[in-house]
């Protein structure tokens, strides 16, 4: 497989090495939407790592987002894994949220940006560097400070509630 050339190639090829034949690509709608997808996984999966640490609660967080709400195939936990080691240097990530930033509906990228709070407070507690994580994304992707905020609240709530539930 040849590299794509690609404001995100390097990434784009490990990818799609992933998930090389799980999606449909048929049409060229399908590929552009397979690709984001992956993308917003990738970008996921650099924030599991931000902390230092990896929690049992992220990866199950990260499973549920991918597979449920981006539709990505249920590779169990060998595909998961794999995003999480090969997650995104600063280069690679700053290219993903370009390309997410200039291919995505504002909506689209609230979604992330409200999926990347849920992941960082699914272990319970918000490390800085998570939350810093998060902000420079949302800022990348161009959103504002004010959502990215609320965002943060939400998920923050949301995590409180699951936890007195308990």
């Amino acid at each position: 497989m040849e590299k794509s050339k690609t404001t995100d190639g390097g990434t784009e090829f490990r990818f799609r090495q992933l998930f090389a034949n799980s999606l449909d690509e048929t049409t060229l709608a399908g590929r552009s939407q397979k690709r984001l997808r992956l993308l917003y996984a990738a970008v996921l999966a650099s924030l599991i790592k931000a902390d230092h640490k990896i929690q049992a609660e992220e990866l199950e967080m990260f499973a549920n987002i991918a597979t449920k709400k981006l539709n990505l195939p249920d590779g169990g936990l060998e595909v998961m894994a794999n995003f999480i080691t090969l997650g995104l240097d600063q280069m690679e990530l700053e290219q993903a949220t370009e390309s997410i930033r200039q291919k995505a509906t504002i909506e689209e990228r609230a979604i992330l940006v409200a999926n990347l709070w849920e992941l960082a407070v699914s272990d319970h507690e918000l490390h800085p560097d998570e939350a810093a994580k998060v902000e420079f994304i949302a800022k990348a992707i161009g959103i504002t400070e004010l959502r990215t905020h609320m965002e943060k609240i939400k998920a923050t709530g949301k995590a409180q509630r699951a936890t007195s539930e308990m």
